[in-house]
């Protein structure tokens, strides 16, 4: 996918970007959902992750990685920048 090669090659914003427009595109896909709620953290967003989380938990009620990845925004809102998502499994 466009967004994960311009996660390790260029800016922040393009990859950001790119995540954003794939969920754009492709709103029936939680794997972009996953993967663009999974990228906010890792630059200090995590009240956009919050948010991005909780509408993907609305469309994918059941999915258990989503509502993981909800609860560590929501943990690194409260604890700040020590990124409990990244000991968190897929």
């Amino acid at each position: 996918m466009l967004a994960e090669s311009y996660e390790k090659q260029a800016p922040y914003l393009d990859a950001l970007h790119a995540f954003q427009k794939a969920v754009e595109l492709e709103p029936a896909n939680e794997s972009y959902r996953f993967d663009y709620i999974q990228e906010l953290p890792l630059h200090q967003n995590f009240e956009a992750a919050v948010r991005v989380a909780e509408a993907a938990r609305q469309d994918f009620p059941g999915s258990r990685k989503l509502s993981l990845r909800w609860r560590c925004a929501k943990t690194g809102m409260r604890t700040g920048p020590a990124r409990p998502w990244q000991n968190a499994r897929n």
